[in-house]
């Protein structure tokens, strides 16, 4: 599949007006709760299924330039909240966003992925952390122009997904107040349903999170 473009058009992510206003009010409220906290993460990811792939042309050359939206590649994003049930053992939700959209002057796509996840870590040392949890997808790809009526657009839902997740945080764990900063490596093993066929969305992600 080809899309034709005067220039080569990076892809562009930008986090939904929901998680920024989740982001104001969670930083307001964990501030004053001791047991709460705000936890903002980003990450690359890699692997799933390949669910549309090809090149973006520029426009009076030859000049080929590949493009594939993956079921689990890109970069990630997520916000939630973190409530310490005990000394060595959080509970955690957030709500991520993921936009992959190669753009041409007479078509574009648009994936985006909206997973809502639900997460337990343990401390196993006052900076290694371990957690695992369950996600639920949602997604949607669109087309424009050219690709208005490509077979792959339309809606994703994904499977109840697992989640793990080795976390590393500069400072301790069992810290009630202040920001920590932690790294993380993760893995997630989801399908994604479109039109009755099941893809392949199994990832891993490498990222970073900030606790405050």
């Amino acid at each position: 599949m080809t899309i034709q473009v005067r220039k080569k058009c990076a892809s562009q992510l930008f986090i939904q007006p929901l998680v920024l206003a989740v982001l104001m009010v969670g930083s307001s409220w964990a501030q004053a709760q001791s047991n709460w906290r705000f936890i903002a993460g980003a990450g690359i990811a890699d692997g799933g299924e390949t669910i549309t792939a090809g090149n973006i042309v520029t426009d009076g050359t030859n000049k080929l330039t590949p493009y594939s939206i993956k079921a689990g590649g890109g970069t990630q994003l997520r916000a939630g909240m973190e409530y310490r049930l005990m000394d060595r053992l959080s509970l955690q939700g957030s709500l991520g966003y993921h936009v992959s959209d190669p753009m041409g002057y007479n078509g574009s796509l648009t994936f985006t992925a909206v997973p809502i996840e639900l997460m337990a870590f343990v401390a196993i040392t006052e900076s290694m952390r371990l957690g695992a949890g369950v996600r639920k997808t949602t997604g949607e790809l669109k087309g424009t122009g050219v690709a208005a009526a490509w077979s792959v657009n339309g809606t994703y839902s994904g499977s109840i997904a697992s989640v793990a997740e080795a976390q590393y945080l500069f400072g301790p764990t069992n810290a009630k107040s202040g920001a920590q900063f932690g790294v993380s490596i993760r893995t997630v093993n989801e399908t994604l349903t479109h039109d009755g066929l099941s893809i392949n969305g199994n990832h891993y992600e490498v990222g970073a999170a900030l606790y405050f």
